[in-house]
């Protein structure tokens, strides 16, 4: 049996949650020096889900352009892992490629201004472009190549490895329109495992007794000490 307690968490969890507080850290660092720089701070603003399923429904109510409920939304979901096509250099090392859905959702009304008339796609569209490249520049920015601060998890590289546009939403009644852009994001990581002397299966000794809808239940488990 294991010797000790183990941690009921996931990895890939993990990480997503570290994903989601360093956009929500550098979105207000990014408003900060905007303004310090001279430059619109709502330009780097937008509101963050975390494995949400549809955050689209923040803008059922058609908010105005420029109001807080008008911001883009990102959400980052974990799409699921797999074994890391790179074979471990080292004994005890498992690598492996978690990969998260980056949804980025632009939301715009139409505008007539001096220039001329802009669309609610259109203005959805720019909303969505502008924040899917500075989320990308976030997320993949060396400053935050280690965002799990454990010496048994290292994450050695992150990359994107596709960009997808969805066709814009338009909702004829209300005259909004919702830009969606999916980013498909790579993270790979290496995790070591514990090792330890372990015991034969073959001297454990387990009695299980199984319910008629299927479901088991441990009745006996011994395990023979005793040397061939």
């Amino acid at each position: 049996m294991i010797g000790y307690l183990i941690e009921p968490d996931l990895n890939i969890k993990r990480v997503r949650d570290r994903l989601v507080e360093i956009l929500l850290i550098e979105r207000e660092s990014q408003k900060s020096k905007a303004q310090v720089a001279g430059r619109n701070p709502l330009l780097y603003d937008f509101r963050v889900f975390g494995q949400q399923r549809d955050p689209i429904d923040c803008y059922a109510h058609a908010p105005q352009n420029g109001t807080p409920d008008a911001l883009p939304i990102v959400n980052i979901a974990v799409i699921g892992e797999t074994l890391s096509e790179k074979a471990p250099k080292r004994e005890l090392i498992s690598p492996y490629a978690a990969e998260y859905l980056v949804t980025v959702f632009g939301y715009g009304t139409a505008q007539s201004e001096t220039v001329g008339h802009s669309s609610a796609a259109d203005v959805a569209l720019a909303e969505a472009e502008r924040t899917i490249g500075l989320v990308r520049a976030i997320l993949l920015a060396g400053d935050y190549r280690w965002p799990l601060k454990d010496d048994r998890k290292h994450i050695r590289s992150r990359w994107v490895k596709s960009l997808t546009y969805d066709a814009p939403t338009i909702d004829e009644g209300t005259t909004f329109a919702v830009q969606t852009i999916n980013m498909s994001l790579m993270v790979d990581l290496d995790e070591v495992v514990r090792q330890v002397d372990g015991i034969e299966l073959e001297l454990v000794t387990v009695n299980v007794r199984r319910e008629d809808n299927g479901e088991l239940f441990l009745l006996q488990v011994a395990v023979d000490t005793t040397e061939s």
